[in-house]
């Protein structure tokens, strides 16, 4: 490590006129997608601070090491901020990070130190927190230049996994160096820190049936809600999801939401009102839903009224309610400050059904059917509803 750690201090101004421009998005794009608004990251050894400059300027949160003390040096002129000199073999932390950016730097730590240096992200990550780490591709020790190499491949990347327990591979690809004079293959690996402890289990499930029929059973306070599936939309990974007893929790969602909607005056009872009896336009929820379960429903996505809204349809919002009515319920948790709980909530799980602050490898496959759906019904007629009424046979709910 100390041979490896003089090169980089003896040729850091090469390495990083080398490297500070090459374009990184195509690999950047895989490792954020699974970490929540505003998430902790960690660059371990950063380099030129190339990366560490990327997802500052992106929004989240960053620290940053590098064992070089000239690569640091470098950094914090970059980045501003206050990179530290310090190895992966001294990882301390302990469930900090969101994120652990590892993007060519455990190439150089020795093969049998590998488990370790895994074991310590593991610990520094926070529950269902993600690493993505890269390596060159081979099976092979090796010095070049001065600086010694751990080669890595497909089989190699799994069994060391495998040594930690409770991670979860993501991803695993290979692609072509970056920078335009070089050709080397890299391994490039994403993998989480799963999590079995859930705070939020129900005391009980309550079904449409109840709460339509007595709709003061939710309380009209702030909270969070969860929904628990009996039967789950066609084609939802529902892997590592939480169960509690037959239902599979797969998506939760906070009313008031200050945070993006600081005039709210919404509560819990308003909120699933909306979700159970209202439509695809007020109800992310049931738009989704709506437009996973659209082929067996056989009710698209359409345009209503002037044009301006769209919905299911009277018919396609009551087969909705049927079949919430048969496969879904809810709990919830009362509390002042819901988008708090929320937070707590995406560390500890993965929800395949949630847009904002989901981890899943779902989120883009979903935003793409929604996108689609959307594209579909702009080309179709405004469906026609006069002298149509829907029945949601929903007692009126007071706020």
């Amino acid at each position: 490590m100390n041979q490896t750690s003089n090169y980089y201090n003896q040729h850091a101004q090469a390495f990083f006129e080398n490297t500070y421009q090459v374009e990184m998005e195509s690999l950047y794009a895989p490792f954020l997608r699974y970490l929540p608004e505003q998430a902790l990251i960690l660059d371990l050894g950063c380099g030129s601070g190339r990366d560490t400059l990327a997802f500052k300027k992106k929004g989240y949160q960053v620290e940053a090491i590098d064992y070089s003390t000239e690569l640091v040096e470098k950094a914090r002129e970059l980045t501003g901020i206050e990179v530290r000199q310090q190895s992966f073999y001294e990882l301390n932390e302990v469930a900090k990070y969101n994120g652990i950016w590892a993007c060519a730097s455990l190439l150089h730590c020795e093969r049998d130190r590998l488990t370790e240096v895994l074991a310590r992200i593991f610990k520094a990550l926070k529950p269902n927190g993600v690493c993505y780490m890269s390596f060159k591709y081979g099976d092979t020790d090796r010095e070049k230049e001065g600086r010694s190499f751990t080669d890595l491949n497909e089989q190699q990347a799994y069994d060391l996994l495998k040594q930690i327990d409770q991670t979860l591979l993501l991803q695993q690809w290979i692609t072509v160096d970056k920078r335009p004079d070089r050709t080397e293959e890299w391994i490039n690996v994403i993998w989480k820190k799963q999590s079995h402890a859930f705070d939020y289990y129900p005391q009980r499930l309550y079904n449409r049936a109840e709460l339509m029929k007595e709709p003061s059973l939710i309380p009209a306070e702030h909270g969070i809600y969860f929904w628990w599936f009996k039967t789950n939309p066609p084609g939802i990974p529902t892997k590592n999801c939480i169960t509690y007893q037959e239902y599979t929790l797969l998506y939760a969602g906070i009313s008031p939401d200050k945070k993006t909607k600081p005039n709210s005056k919404s509560n819990l009872r308003i909120r699933l009102k909306t979700h159970f009896a209202g439509n695809a336009e007020g109800s992310t929820l049931r738009r989704t839903l709506g437009i996973l379960l659209a082929e067996m429903s056989g009710y698209p996505l359409r345009r209503v009224g002037s044009g301006n809204r769209m919905t299911f349809t009277h018919s396609g919002e009551q087969w909705l309610d049927a079949w919430l009515e048969d496969n879904a319920y809810v709990s919830w948790i009362i509390c002042e400050e819901p988008w708090n709980v929320e937070e707590k909530v995406f560390e500890q799980t993965i929800l395949p059904l949630n847009l904002k602050g989901n981890q899943h490898e779902f989120k883009e496959t979903l935003s793409a059917m929604r996108k689609k759906a959307i594209q579909n019904a702009k080309m179709m007629e405004i469906a026609t509803e006069a002298g149509l009424q829907r029945q949601v046979k929903l007692q009126h709910v007071a706020g």
